[in-house]
């Protein structure tokens, strides 16, 4: 990516997965309109709809994986470890150190 679009990422306030997808979007339709006749048009449908409906489910998974991550943790399993939840959290599932 170039160094405008990292940029214009990290200025976006909203979910950062998005603007990528959508540039991916408009590279794949660019590129079949490229193409010209080497496709029939049914098929630059098809192209694009199956496309769009994997960066949507991506945007999907991403969003959920945020959210769950978001998450406190039960301190039920943070005084297993006798440390506060998100440190106990972060060094047990996420191998994360201080």
């Amino acid at each position: 990516m170039s160094q405008d679009e990292v940029a214009t990422i990290k200025a976006y306030k909203g979910m950062k997965q998005f603007i990528p997808l959508c540039w991916a979007l408009e590279h794949v339709r660019a590129l079949l309109a490229r193409e010209g006749d080497s496709y029939p048009d049914i098929s630059r449908e098809l192209i694009t709809h199956r496309f769009t409906g994997v960066t949507w489910a991506f945007r999907n998974h991403a969003s959920q994986i945020i959210n769950m991550v978001k998450q406190p943790v039960p301190v039920g399993l943070a005084s297993l470890r006798g440390s506060s939840p998100s440190r106990s959290y972060a060094t047990s599932h996420l191998g994360w150190t201080q």
